[in-house]
């Protein structure tokens, strides 16, 4: 009886420790998502200045833009370009991880 009493109680501290863990895990993901999307943002931020300094020292050349422009043009490339490579790494450690699992 008492044997009974400690493993109930043994299996209680194990599913709140196993809840508590659930909680932190769903937390850290979150946390890294936005972690990636901060990323993303400063990265474009610095790729955005690095070609207004490019684009500032070379020109325009035969493109009916001028300067402000193409630097305007780029920057939804840029961000986008950040975000697709970002995602495809993410899903790249993804695969590893579950390829690990098996």
């Amino acid at each position: 009886m008492m044997r009974t009493k400690v493993e109930l109680s043994i299996q209680e501290q194990n599913q709140q420790l196993l809840t508590s863990m659930d909680r932190r895990s769903r937390i850290q993901l979150m946390m890294q998502h936005t972690v990636e999307g901060l990323s993303v943002a400063a990265i474009s931020y610095y790729s955005i200045g690095l070609v207004k300094y490019i684009i500032e020292a070379t020109g325009t050349g035969a493109l009916p833009l001028s300067k402000p422009q193409l630097v305007g043009w780029s920057v939804p490339v840029i961000i986008g370009t950040v975000w697709f490579f970002t995602r495809r790494v993410h899903r790249r450690f993804k695969g590893m991880d579950d390829e690990s699992k098996k």
